[in-house]
């Protein structure tokens, strides 16, 4: 049962396939420049307690950093199927 080379090769790349990510890298940005309008506006009502600045500090980090490095795997999924050829 041995499969040609022919039957595992499909027609479509990676981009064609996955051409949804470019809209939800879209999204991620919006929802970045969303996220820091959100806290930055946020500093003008808060109360002076140090703990909950930090805490939003760290939030804001670590939620700035994921939707980043979301935005970079959904790149390297598109420069890995420009560079590789997946008709051969």
């Amino acid at each position: 049962m041995n499969k040609t080379k022919s039957e595992n090769v499909s027609d479509t790349s990676l981009s064609q396939k996955y051409s949804v990510l470019l809209k939800y890298k879209v999204l991620v940005y919006i929802l970045m420049v969303a996220i820091t309008i959100g806290y930055l506006s946020m500093y003008g009502y808060e109360d002076g307690d140090i703990m909950i600045v930090i805490y939003t500090i760290i939030t804001y980090v670590i939620t700035m950093f994921s939707l980043f490095c979301l935005t970079k795997m959904i790149d390297f999924l598109f420069d890995l199927d420009k560079k590789t050829d997946n008709n051969v």
